[in-house]
């Protein structure tokens, strides 16, 4: 009787972590909790004044973009360099990370936007904890990829590239919404 099975996402990684059934889905559940943390951000910190509704369908499909944009690229990252054995431990590291990132920004943004500090001090707070993160994901293409420093230094840039060109899509799109964009 033949075997039948799921297709991965990426048929050239078939195979290449033991055991990658379990990692994908903690990469799966990361991306999910990841999500519902940014749009409990973006719905109290949204730039325009347009309706949940809107704001929810148009930072889901951005969501959407991003949960693609920068695995997939990374995983094209790990196929030039030879690192395939690993790209999904690096994308389930890199989704908990994500989740810690929304996580610390959320709180950040509410207690920033509370009224308890002063501007100035919310302002770097902010600024000190995307330097940890940008630091953190440094970290985990460094120790999983084993990459060069530099190379770290590469990957976080063309996930903070990849991140800033969505999230502009999605705030221009909101604002052209709410009649706001030039």
């Amino acid at each position: 009787m033949a075997r039948h099975t799921m297709p991965k996402p990426f048929p050239a990684a078939t195979g290449v972590v033991k055991g990658a059934g379990s990692v994908v889905r903690g990469a799966q559940s990361g991306f999910v909790r990841a999500y519902a943390l940014l749009l409990l951000m973006r719905l109290a910190d949204s730039p325009v004044n347009a309706g949940a509704g809107i704001v929810l369908l148009v930072e889901g499909i951005a969501y959407v973009a991003g949960w693609f944009a920068y695995p997939l690229a990374a995983f094209y990252i790990a196929r030039a360099f030879g690192r395939q054995n690993v790209y999904y431990r690096y994308i389930a590291a890199y989704n908990w990370a994500v989740v810690l990132q929304v996580g610390l920004l959320l709180a950040v943004t509410a207690l920033a936007g509370s009224g308890l500090l002063p501007r100035n001090l919310g302002a770097f707070l902010s600024l000190a904890g995307t330097a940890a993160i940008l630091a953190y994901q440094w970290f985990i293409a460094r120790a999983v990829f084993a990459a060069t420093i530099g190379g770290a230094l590469a990957m976080v840039a063309i996930d903070l590239t990849l991140g800033i060109v969505i999230d502009g899509w999605a705030t221009h799109i909101l604002m052209a919404g709410a009649g706001q964009a030039g």
